[in-house]
C-alpha cells in the first residue's frame, strides 16, 4: 500500500485532498497540519494529525498542499528527511521552475 503525506492538509487546497482521500482508503494518508484553522478543519472531519518528525520518513509520496511563499521553506524542511526513492509533489507547478524546490 502506498503511504502519502499530505502537508498542509487542512487548509484551502489540503481540504479538497482531504475530503478525496477518506473517501479512498486503499490510500495510508497521514494528514499533516500546523495551523490552528487547518488543524480545526481536520478535526471537524474527525482526521488524526500526524507528527511530521515521524511519518516524513517513512513514506512513499509527499504531497505539498502549502501556500505558494511557504513551500520554498517546507520543502527546504521535509525534502532532505525523506526516504530514499520517495516522491515529493506540489500543487504549484511553477516552484520547481522558479527554483523554489
Amino acid at each position: 500500500m502506498t503511504t502519502i503525506a499530505l502537508v498542509g492538509a487542512g487548509g484551502k487546497m489540503g481540504c479538497r485532498l482531504t475530503d478525496n482521500f477518506l473517501q479512498h482508503p486503499e490510500y495510508d494518508v497521514k494528514y499533516l497540519e500546523i495551523s490552528e484553522k487547518g488543524i480545526a478543519n481536520l478535526l471537524q472531519r474527525n482526521v488524526v494529525i500526524s507528527n511530521p518528525d515521524l511519518v516524513i520518513p517513512t513514506v512513499d509520496v509527499v504531497i505539498l498542499a502549502v501556500p505558494d511563499v511557504a513551500i520554498g521553506a517546507i520543502s527546504q524542511d521535509l525534502i532532505p528527511r525523506m526516504k530514499s526513492g520517495a516522491l515529493v509533489m506540489t500543487l504549484d507547478p511553477a516552484a520547481p521552475l522558479d527554483g523554489v524546490i
